[in-house]
């Protein structure tokens, strides 16, 4: 399967909320006004990575580019939401779309990847992983 990801802001996305709501697992926090929230309050940048099949989108593994003095440049999914899953949805690997993110985190220089409220639960709680890149 060919796989094209692409780099997405959601505010500039024409209709975001509609096209995320055919999806299942959306909630609040994959939203334009959550995005917008921390684009304003935080001065994060926005990373999206979105892929479309027929019309809707299949992936969606919100992102924003977070730049600290303490922590350095990385790729947080998503800060401050309790629950932000990654959607993949069809017959995407998951592991696939993640060695593209990681790749493009090593290309803007991140010091790791951040994936919360990720595509599993563990026991009790909410899946966290951090990727050192």
């Amino acid at each position: 399967m060919n796989l094209e990801l692409k780099i997405t802001n959601p505010l500039l996305f024409n209709r975001w909320d509609e096209a995320v709501l055919t999806g299942k697992k959306y909630s609040f926090f994959h939203s334009a006004a959550w995005a917008k929230v921390l684009i304003e309050s935080y001065n994060y940048r926005p990373v999206y990575f979105t892929s479309m099949d027929k019309n809707k989108l299949s992936v969606i593994v919100p992102l924003m580019e977070i730049r600290s003095l303490f922590t350095g440049k990385r790729g947080v999914s998503l800060p401050f939401s309790d629950s932000c899953y990654p959607i993949v949805e069809g017959s995407i690997n998951f592991k696939d779309v993640l060695n593209r993110i990681l790749k493009y985190g090593k290309s803007r220089n991140w010091k790791y990847l951040e994936i919360r409220g990720g595509w599993k639960k563990r026991n009790r709680g909410h899946f966290y992983r951090s990727y050192k890149l």
